[in-house]
């Protein structure tokens, strides 16, 4: 069974900037699946493909920047390209901004959750004044925001917001591309915006959007 993680190994050594190189690659390999039994317990490194695909597009974004000129009249058909290109990057923020990573606390026994809100060593932990009380993390690598709640006679610590993704909260004077973002967001997200305080994505949503 070939391994995705095989394939960007391999193609490290490669130019990643070149279009029609990785696209050669990438078509290779997925014949190359296509023919091969799947092993229902394989992992398919799904993330590791966005890496390299992103990696390319990078490489290929900082060639443009170096060609263009300010002042440069582009055909209206490469425009279109380039702002398709960032909408559907700005979808994918918004997706993993939505996305949940809660870590239940280990103290959910009756005695532990009628600790005093003051003394519950879940929010010292957090490091929030209180239950349902969001606080921004600055210094956590993937999480922009904090909370602490009670559900269900359960307490659980929930990060949510991606770090360094600023949302689309409403705002006087707002653009409606602004305003476009925060309405896609709240759409694609709505299931679990509807589940309440125990998700992510209810809290990104009352916090950044």
């Amino acid at each position: 069974m070939i391994k995705f993680r095989d394939f960007t190994n391999h193609n490290s050594s490669t130019n990643l900037g070149g279009t029609e190189t990785l696209k050669k690659d990438l078509e290779a390999m997925k014949r190359k699946l296509a023919t091969e039994a799947k092993d229902p317990g394989e992992y398919d490194y799904e993330g590791e493909m966005a890496k390299v695909q992103l990696r390319a597009m990078i490489d290929q974004a900082e060639d443009l920047v170096e060609k263009f000129e300010d002042n440069e009249n582009l055909p209206e058909w490469v425009q279109n390209k380039i702002t398709k290109a960032s909408d559907y990057i700005k979808d994918v923020y918004s997706y993993m901004e939505g996305q949940e990573d809660e870590e239940e606390d280990d103290t959910q026994n009756e005695s532990a959750t009628n600790v005093s809100e003051e003394k519950h060593p879940a929010l010292k932990r957090a490091g929030v004044s209180g239950f349902s009380k969001p606080k921004r993390t600055s210094g956590h690598p993937t999480s922009s925001h904090v909370v602490v709640v009670r559900d269900g006679g359960k307490v659980k610590t929930i990060r949510f917001g991606q770090q360094g993704v600023s949302g689309s909260p409403k705002k006087e004077g707002e653009s409606k591309s602004y305003a476009a973002r925060r309405k896609s967001f709240k759409a694609r997200h709505a299931k679990n915006i509807a589940k309440g305080k125990s998700s992510a994505a209810y809290w990104a949503n009352k916090v950044k959007w």
